[in-house]
């Protein structure tokens, strides 16, 4: 469930960031950042459940 909330939540967010060109480098760099710490994060969770 969470795998997927993600892969459909970065790419609104991108779509978004897009929207606001002054700020979406560092947005983007923090969402990238955040998706693949959560992602190491829940992965194990999700198999280990």
């Amino acid at each position: 469930m969470w795998v997927l909330v993600l892969m459909l939540a970065v790419p609104l967010v991108g779509v978004l960031t897009l929207a606001v060109p002054s700020m979406s480098r560092w947005v983007v760099r923090v969402l990238l950042v955040g998706a693949r710490l959560s992602a190491v994060v829940l992965i194990p969770v999700l198999v280990g459940v």
